[in-house]
């Protein structure tokens, strides 16, 4: 016979038991978040303003300097906003436009570098030219996605245009919108502007960003850490 005898912990063994825990898992590293953009209103640098503006002649925009404009918010605000007829020659802006100088460069950079060769593409005779681009925004004294709260959007100091429209000689024009795996020319139009973008502009939202921006194209010019480029 086996014979089992019931003893007591020992208080100093109890102790010890007690403080016998597994270890606590480490959390999991953060991911790194997005630099948030430096962009904010400046003293205007004359020098750089002659600069662009010449820039912007060579161009062949069309424009006219406004005057001051301001917000609510006293954050807000364009020192020197121009008005754009034709960012280049025969591509008219429409409706008016409130953007700095430097804003309305990377649109011309943009509109020669990325979509007249695209629209190249819209015809197989060359009968199809750009003729224009639609804009939903320029200058708006609100905060990020007409949110009641949060940070200044880049509308807020000129830097940002909304594009809602390519208008076309020769065809009917082409409205941003999702178009994702359609197989059309529109869409490959789309993505082409979309993407070529990027290389004049330091921010790019489009459809399926986000919900906010399911029928224009943001572009703006916010100042990074490091030159990070928000291409989505």
């Amino acid at each position: 016979m086996v014979l089992f005898v019931g003893f007591a912990v020992q208080p100093a063994f109890a102790s010890e038991i007690e403080n016998l825990r597994l270890p606590t898992p480490s959390p999991a590293p953060e991911r790194p978040s997005k630099p948030e953009p430096v962009s904010r209103p400046k003293p205007v640098d004359d020098t750089s303003y002659t600069q662009c503006i010449a820039n912007l002649k060579a161009l062949g925009a069309k424009f006219t300097a406004l005057d001051p404009v301001t917000g609510n918010d006293p954050a807000c605000g364009v020192a020197k906003p121009l008005d754009i007829d034709e960012i280049v020659p025969g591509i008219a802006i429409t409706p008016d436009t409130q953007m700095r100088c430097a804003t309305a460069l990377a649109l011309a950079k943009w509109v020669n570098q990325t979509l007249i060769p695209a629209t190249q593409s819209l015809s197989d005779d060359g009968s199809v030219a750009l003729s224009g681009l639609q804009h939903a925004s320029t200058y708006v004294c609100r905060r990020r996605n007409n949110q009641p709260d949060g940070k200044l959007s880049e509308h807020a100091f000129g830097n940002a245009i909304d594009i809602r429209s390519f208008q076309f000689e020769g065809r009917t024009p082409i409205a941003i919108e999702p178009r994702e795996r359609t197989g059309s020319i529109e869409e490959a139009f789309q993505k082409t502007a979309r993407a070529g973008a990027c290389l004049a502009f330091t921010t790019v939202l489009g459809p399926g960003s986000d919900g906010f921006h399911n029928d224009h194209i943001h572009l703006d010019i916010a100042e990074r850490r490091g030159g990070y480029r928000l291409c989505q």
